[in-house]
């Protein structure tokens, strides 16, 4: 067995990770990771090129599109797929540089209901719905969300599936990501999914995300470099020869929770 976060354990990771995924030509991302405990934290970083790690090492890393930061307790937890989906989602703060500023806050995409923009959403009495969000090759428990809006407003936006939905919605997290920075339509987006869901609620939906505030929330909360760099991680994750090179490393690791 070999220690997490020691530097054997770096260099097992290295070994087992390097050059596995898909080639994608352009996926490219930088990661910052931060691991905490009382005892003080570990820095390592994961480069990301054209869809295949190229490197993951202990330290910080220079330029990075984004910080992912947890406890010691949860990045063992998340790394051994024990932590997923909304629980995995609730451990994670993600840090990034933005045009306006730094940026501390949850994954994309309940990220975007912290966006003052949401705000200024018309009011429209009697205008309920709950859509469940459903984005295959999501990072860190971002596959499904849940959004509740009341008189036309959003209310809720959590991570997992709350509640009976009115609409249903299902494509890549970088589709998403996409159509939030305006590089793709909603109907581009569906191309690669699926909408479910009566009539009524769907026309209202389209009229929510078509509208000036959610458009003007959607572009700045993919304005810094994370949200594109999260994408590529996805889909990394979603590669088997990826998956499997951790689970093996996370098998043969060992670590004593911290009290």
């Amino acid at each position: 067995m070999v220690a997490f976060l020691s530097d054997e354990w770096f260099l097992q990771a290295l070994e087992g990770v390097r050059d596995a995924g898909s080639y994608r030509c352009g996926a490219n991302a930088r990661l910052q990771y931060e691991a905490f405990s009382p005892k003080g934290s570990v820095h390592w970083g994961e480069v990301i090129e054209d869809g295949r790690v190229a490197a993951w090492e202990k330290g910080p890393l220079q330029d990075a599109d984004v910080d992912i930061r947890w406890s010691v307790d949860d990045a063992y937890a998340i790394l051994r797929g024990d932590r997923v989906g909304a629980a995995a989602a609730a451990a994670t703060t993600i840090v990034e540089q933005r045009p306006d500023g730094f940026s501390v806050g949850v994954l994309p995409p309940c990220s975007l209901a912290k966006e003052p923009a949401l705000a200024r959403l018309r009011r429209l009495p009697g205008a309920d719905l709950t859509l469940h969000c459903q984005f295959p090759a999501a990072p860190i428990g971002g596959e499904r969300c849940s959004m509740m809006f009341v008189d036309g407003q959003l209310a809720r936006m959590v991570a997992g599936w709350v509640g009976d939905a009115d609409v249903v919605i299902e494509f890549p997290f970088r589709q998403l990501i996409l159509f939030w920075r305006g590089e793709i339509t909603w109907a581009d987006a569906l191309q690669e999914g699926a909408i479910r869901g009566s009539i009524e609620p769907m026309v209202f939906l389209a009229g929510i995300i078509e509208s000036t505030p959610y458009r003007r929330a959607a572009a700045r909360a993919t304005s810094g470099p994370a949200p594109l760099a999260l994408a590529t991680v996805g889909e990394l994750v979603a590669n088997v020869e990826y998956r499997t090179a951790v689970t093996d490393l996370m098998a043969r690791t060992s670590h004593a929770p911290e009290q």
